[in-house]
């Protein structure tokens, strides 16, 4: 919980100083994406929090299934909301082969 916490509040402060600097660099911002993945790491937390409620089992397999849990809902949520584009996704797919093929 604590660091889903965490991630929320960097995220905020990431929102907040990103705004500030793209104004005064006269950049556009696109705030819908921030706003977007600023959503679903709320959701994300709150998903975490949920699921420690309901799964009482021990520490280490409640947190390999919660996070597990999570995650694939997490990274459902984020193409299904095209947070992510096609080519950032393809990024991420070609990382992880790499990733786990060596």
């Amino acid at each position: 919980i604590g660091a889903a916490i965490a991630s929320l509040a960097s995220y905020i402060l990431e929102f907040y100083l990103f705004s500030r600097e793209a104004k005064s660099m006269h950049l556009p911002s696109n705030y819908s994406i921030l706003l977007k993945f600023l959503i679903l790491g709320i959701f994300f937390a709150i998903t975490i929090y949920l699921l420690k409620a309901i799964i009482n089992a021990n520490p280490y397999v409640e947190m390999i299934i919660v996070l597990s849990i999570s995650t694939i809902l997490y990274i459902y949520l984020v193409i299904k909301s095209k947070a992510l584009s096609s080519e950032e996704i393809s990024i991420f797919k070609e990382l992880f082969r790499k990733l786990f093929n060596s």
